[in-house]
């Protein structure tokens, strides 16, 4: 879980540094849809030392491994029907004028998911997770400026990360993080720890994390196109 201070040096907030352990036990947990998925995510954002990852364990259970995918070999690649696009620091759209400014609302990202996503992505079904700097401010500003998200999709098929990162070599804008398009990369999606209480948390926790079907017409996954593998730089 990341966590958040004051520099009495400089009077910023700060985020501390991430860091996750040597070792890990790990979980390879069957979803088969998004409601599935967004289960499996309760519980790893009510849990300050665990995360997500794409990659699946040598076996279903595994205690005290290193999160590592080459020598040793403890996770591997694996096709997921499910994707977590992550936005950070993404500018350039401004909110909606019913969400009157106010960057954190349900309207607002699907007001980004037409405006940056392609559109298979549009009148979809998503589970959305606020990061943990999102909402947060001092001194009445914004520790970080712009939209800070997790969207998670379910998808039509299972896509390889390979086939992800071709999907999306174009960028969508500065602030897109591709990481998540990893095997062992973490995923995190607990809440946040403020050591200050001069640090402000705008957004109530009960709307940090939920699940969005748009219309009656919404579609309950991306259908994913044709994709073709190329060289890509990542």
């Amino acid at each position: 879980t990341k966590h958040y201070t004051i520099n009495a040096e400089t009077d910023q907030a700060l985020k501390g540094r991430v860091s996750t352990s040597y070792f890990h036990d790990s979980y390879t947990v069957e979803v088969n849809d998004l409601a599935d998925l967004y289960e499996v995510l309760e519980t790893v954002r009510n849990d300050p030392n665990a995360f997500v990852i794409r990659g699946a364990g040598k076996t279903d259970i595994q205690t005290r491994v290193r999160r590592t995918k080459d020598d040793p070999n403890n996770f591997d690649e694996q096709a997921s029907r499910w994707v977590c696009l992550d936005f950070d620091e993404m500018e350039g759209n401004e909110p909606p004028d019913n969400d009157q400014g106010n960057p954190h609302t349900q309207g607002n990202i699907l007001h980004m998911i037409r405006s940056w996503l392609p559109e298979e992505f549009s009148n979809t079904a998503f589970i959305w997770q606020w990061s943990s700097s999102a909402g947060l401010e001092y001194n009445s500003k914004p520790i970080k400026s712009g939209f800070n998200c997790h969207l998670f999709f379910w998808l039509d098929r299972a896509v390889t990360n390979a086939e992800l990162k071709c999907w999306f070599t174009q960028p969508i804008a500065a602030g897109f993080d591709s990481s998540t398009f990893n095997t062992v990369t973490p995923i995190f999606v607990g809440s946040h720890i403020v050591k200050d209480p001069r640090i402000i948390d705008t957004i109530p926790d009960d709307e940090k994390f939920g699940i969005c079907i748009p219309t009656d017409q919404a579609k309950l996954e991306v259908e994913v196109p044709v994709i073709v593998i190329t060289e890509y730089e990542w």
